[in-house]
C-alpha cells in the first residue's frame, strides 16, 4: 500500500463513527483478488480480533488489508500528508495470513499490465 492519500480520503469521507465490524481496503489497481481470499481474511478477523490483517502470499504482503473499525477511527483523526503511508502504520499492528492468492500482490496500472493480466490471470509487478 503506497502513500496513504486515497486510503485516507476514503476513510475520512465515513460517519463519524464506523459501525461496522468489517473494514476493507482493496486497492482498485488490485486486480483479480479471490472471493475465497476475502473470506478467509474475515473468517481470521473474526475469530482472532486483531486490530489489523494483512494476506500475504510466498511471504510477501498483499495490497489487501482488512482494519478494525477502531482503527478505522483512529486514522481518521489523523492529518492527510504525502508522508504518511498506510502500511507503515499498519505494519506494527497487523496479523499477516498466508493466503493462496497471486492476485493480492498484483498492482495493474497500465494498459500493458491489464493486458498482461487479462491474458496471464496474474501479474505482480
Amino acid at each position: 500500500m503506497g502513500k496513504g492519500a486515497n486510503q485516507f480520503c476514503s476513510i475520512r469521507t465515513q460517519p463519524n463513527r464506523f459501525r461496522w465490524r468489517v473494514f476493507f481496503i482493496l486497492p482498485v489497481d488490485t486486480v483479480g483478488v479471490q472471493v475465497e481470499t476475502l473470506k478467509s481474511v474475515l473468517d481470521y478477523a473474526t475469530q482472532k480480533k486483531p486490530q489489523a490483517v494483512r494476506p500475504t502470499y510466498d511471504d510477501q504482503p498483499g495490497h489487501l488489508v482488512w482494519i478494525s473499525a477502531l482503527i478505522a477511527n483512529e486514522i481518521k483523526e489523523l492529518k492527510p500528508s504525502p508522508e504518511i503511508r498506510l502500511d507503515t502504520i499498519l505494519e506494527p499492528i497487523e496479523d499477516k495470513v498466508p493466503v493462496q492468492d497471486v492476485c493480492i500482490l498484483n498492482n495493474v496500472n497500465t494498459l500493458t499490465e491489464w493486458e498482461n493480466y487479462t491474458s496471464h490471470q496474474s501479474v505482480t509487478t
